[in-house]
Parts: structure tokens; sequence; C-alpha cells
């Protein structure tokens, strides 16, 4: 039986709990950002593909069965849960005021203003884009490969075929459209969250060694800048171990 009670990698009662695993792209998206802005959280290890995250104590915490989950706790002992990782980095940008991160995150007490608004759509363009363009990153590429690890039955050629050629249009996009004008996704003074989902399914691409990105040099550019970015090597350090047994 999973043990949910108490976190992982922390001794200390904190506030704020996080479900996962730092493999999985959307909560290594959540994880990295509350790295970089130095959130003290608790983490709670979810294995999804031993089961845990589909045991009856987990689907208490998300019926869905599925991970990151955010774990709020107040002093009153009441408790808030949110899933989704890009509606839980928006979350957390809104509640701590990271506007760079979040535009319009920022609370002044004053409208926002058109440019504030049309640059928080154009993060909420992307992550909405996301989902059914970089995913297949994992679902149709990463995750195939992984369960044959485990020992199930290799996936089909004609559905990686697929899978590749699927991504290798969203990858177009990204670069074409995305990239080619802005230093970032959606701009060129600083990283959002919408590069936080974006880069935690592209990376595993190059560490796994799965998808070639050389056509694509305004994606290369893209990772290079991001690599930069703090504590980035320390939140992929299971997923290089995971690439050295694949």
């Amino acid at each position: 039986r999973l043990n949910l009670a108490v976190s992982t990698s922390s001794t200390m009662a904190t506030a704020l709990r996080i479900y996962g695993h730092w493999v999985s792209q959307p909560a290594r998206a959540v994880l990295w950002l509350l790295r970089i802005k130095e959130v003290t959280f608790e983490f709670q290890k979810i294995e999804p593909m031993l089961g845990q995250a589909r045991t009856p104590e987990f689907r208490q915490i998300n019926p869905a069965g599925a991970i990151p989950v955010l774990e709020e706790t107040a002093e009153d002992g009441s408790t808030f849960r949110l899933s989704e990782s890009n509606a839980i980095m928006s979350y957390v940008c809104e509640k701590h005021g990271w506007e760079e991160w979040y535009p319009g995150s920022a609370s002044t007490g004053a409208p926002a203003t058109a440019s504030t608004l049309q640059a928080r759509a154009k993060v909420n363009e992307y992550l909405h884009w996301h989902h059914s363009a970089l995913r297949p990153c994992t679902t149709m590429l990463f995750r195939p490969r992984l369960l044959q690890l485990l020992g199930k039955p290799p996936v089909p050629e004609a559905e990686l075929a697929a899978g590749t050629k699927a991504l290798g249009r969203a990858l177009g996009v990204l670069d074409n459209h995305h990239l080619q004008h802005n230093r970032y996704v959606v701009s060129s003074a600083h990283p959002t969250i919408a590069d936080l989902a974006a880069y935690c399914e592209v990376d595993q691409l190059g560490i796994l060694n799965i998808f070639d990105l050389s056509p694509y040099p305004n994606i290369q550019r893209w990772v290079a800048d991001m690599q930069q970015l703090p504590h980035h090597d320390d939140v992929r350090k299971s997923l290089r171990k995971l690439a050295s047994k694949l």
C-alpha cells in the first residue's frame, strides 16, 4: 500500500506539498519553477509506472489518477488541492505575484493594461496548444520506450513513425512561429511558464536521443538558453539516470 502520510524528501512540515516524479514531464515543470523561485515544499514521490497513481489512496487526492498534484494545508487545517501542471504553475505565479513568469500576476490594485492582458493571453495560448502539440513527445515517443524497458511489448514501428511525424509538425510550429522572432516561447525579455512546459517535453528528446533537433535552429538556440536557468541540471538527474538504462 502507498503511504501518503510522510514526505519522502523533507522531515520538516510545510504548508505546501507536491505529489509527483522527477521523470514526469509535467511534474518536472512545476518542480523546476518552485526550485527557481526557492519555494520550500515537501515532495511526495509517486511512481505512476508502478501503479501508485491509481491506488484508492491516491485517487482520493486526485480522482484522475495523474501527477503532479499541489496540496496546500492552511493553519486551520483546511486543505486545497490542484492538479494539472499548467494550472498549478499559473496558480502559484498568481499567488506569489511572479509577474515575469506569468504576466498579470502582480497585484497593483489597478486594471491590467492591454499589453499585460495580451502578454498573458499569449502564454495561455501556448499552454492550451501544448497539450495536443508537444505532449506527444511523451505519449508517442518517450512512454513507449519506457514501457519496453519495463518488459512491455514493443510499440509497432508504424505507431512510432506516426508519432515522429506529428511531433515534427509541432516542433516546426515552435521553431518557425514561437521562437523565430522571440528569444523565448512568447517573449524575448524573460522565460515564462510556457517555456517550462515546452522545455520539459523537448529536453528528453536530446537526453534520450530519440529525436533529431538539428533541423530546428531556433529550438536549438532556445534549448541552449534554457540550459542556463537555475537548477537545470539538478531537476534532470532522475531523467539522466533513466536515460542510462535506455
